[in-house]
């Protein structure tokens, strides 16, 4: 009697320590499996030309459903938009307007792993659709030799009105991975990588005429051209996205 109480003692008290050690493991996802919506802001920084190309990062929302302890349905929607120009003084010279944008959506589901009790790795897959819109207005400026009836060509001055557009379409399935900080017991910061595999659909129309900018007559020379690309890209960024998030 005496050997089977304390077997049970023993197991009480194994079981006890396993169960303290799991919580202690697990703090960040038992702090998370209290407050099951996760909303907070994402953006996707360039590491080529770092402190040039990210100027106008990317940004959007994301949002979280935990499901369970370790699990979760995530959602995104990212956005972008820039606008660049530039004038020719005195007709001397290029002018242009140039319009970027694209906006992301995205849908997956992801997997926890908590390592400490600030930091977890997590890894998961998701699928989303992406529309890049790119348009450009430009007018070159250039000396022109002029014939007229009955007299020398004289050099005058010409313009080429050149419009540009670009849409590209594309579908992808992303596997990603990620390490989570934990900064407050609702704050979080998220650095992730990903490994997309995009289809894209792209058409490109370029459309230029250039005339006098006397009597707008036009000289005969310009662009144009239409084609559509069709590309299939897999490619690894090992900083593709950042999350700062807060749980409720």
């Amino acid at each position: 009697m005496k050997l089977l109480f304390s077997a049970t003692a023993a197991l009480v008290l194994w079981a006890t320590v396993q169960n303290t050690q799991g919580q202690s493991l697990l703090s960040p996802a038992d702090t998370a499996r209290t407050y099951q919506h996760h909303l907070g802001l994402t953006a996707s920084p360039q590491l080529d030309h770092f402190f040039t190309a990210n100027r106008s990062l990317p940004i959007g929302l994301l949002y979280r459903k935990q499901t369970q302890p370790n699990r979760a349905w995530r959602a995104r929607v990212v956005a972008r938009y820039e606008f660049n120009s530039g004038d020719a003084p005195l007709q001397i010279g290029n002018s242009y307007r140039e319009h970027t944008g694209s906006v992301e959506l995205a849908w997956g589901r992801e997997r926890w792993l908590p390592l400490n009790r600030r930091f977890m790795a997590y890894a998961g897959g998701e699928v989303g659709a992406r529309l890049d819109v790119y348009r450009k207005n430009s007018e070159y400026y250039r000396l022109l030799p002029r014939f007229t009836t009955g007299a020398s060509p004289l050099p005058e001055t010409a313009v080429t009105d050149q419009q540009e557009h670009r849409t590209t379409q594309s579908v992808f399935l992303q596997a990603f991975a990620g390490i989570r900080l934990r900064i407050s017991q609702r704050l979080f910061a998220e650095a992730e990588s990903g490994l997309p595999l995009t289809f894209s659909h792209q058409k490109w129309n370029l459309d230029g005429v250039e005339y006098y900018v006397s009597d707008r007559t036009p000289s005969g020379a310009g662009n144009k051209g239409d084609n559509t690309y069709y590309t299939i890209k897999a490619q690894f960024n090992p900083v593709c996205r950042l999350h700062c998030f807060f749980l409720f």
